[in-house]
């Protein structure tokens, strides 16, 4: 019998994530019931939305992170095959849409949008609601200005990468928003309304030391 302690990956959902959920997703009346997670890693977001019965859907780059979340979603949670779907792609490929179900009620972007570069993250904004419900829920996590990988990035056409390991980054495109920033994003194509803005500061043990993180949450309505 496998249990919590076989769950490969990342365990626990993003605190946020939890919050978001118990006191505001639930006080919601949604109509379809699915998520959607771009950045799935190993479903440890969208477990906690499976288990009370809705359908979840999730996207990663990481062939292991994939497989890691159907084992997890098949044998530790014993989920149903028709209340889980995972999908191995690159977002920024936009062909990601015609492979999921849809409509989706609820779009989780908690652990991607500073890995995507500022053009590419528009692009998915730009197409994305054509697999999103006209009215529904939405949760983005992201990087600020003060983060302390901030130091440590280096231009390189036109991107931003960062240029140390003590994270397990290295080489990675790190993009970071300024709150004002991002509504403006959102308001733009996803009619964002109802939203709650929250900003995050803490220091976070890695293998190699710590890191100050800044990150935004902003969670709310979007009307398509």
């Amino acid at each position: 019998m496998y249990q919590l302690k076989h769950w490969k990956g990342l365990k626990f959902p993003d605190i946020y994530i939890v919050r978001f959920f118990f006191k505001y997703v639930l006080k919601q009346n949604l109509d379809v019931k699915r998520v959607l997670e771009l950045g799935c890693g190993s479903g440890n977001n969208l477990y906690l939305f499976n288990i009370y019965d809705f359908e979840v859907q999730g996207i990663d780059i990481s062939e292991e992170n994939i497989k890691n979340a159907i084992f997890n979603f098949s044998k530790v949670l014993k989920a149903s095959p028709q209340t889980y779907h995972f999908l191995q792609h690159d977002i920024t490929k936009l062909d990601f849409l015609q492979k999921v179900k849809t409509p989706n009620d609820i779009l989780l972007l908690p652990n991607i949008v500073y890995y995507l570069s500022k053009k590419d993250f528009e692009k998915i904004l730009r197409n994305i609601n054509k697999i999103l419900t006209s009215n529904g829920l939405f949760f983005i996590r992201f990087r600020s200005p003060r983060d302390g990988r901030n130091l440590c990035r280096e231009s390189l056409n036109g991107v931003q990468i960062l240029k140390t390991s003590k994270t397990g980054e290295f080489n990675t495109i790190q993009t970071f928003y300024e709150e004002f920033e991002m509504v403006e994003l959102l308001k733009k194509y996803l009619n964002i309304s109802d939203f709650k803005v929250f900003h995050v500061y803490e220091e976070v043990e890695t293998l190699n030391g710590k890191v100050f993180n800044s990150d935004i949450v902003i969670w709310g309505k979007y009307n398509l």
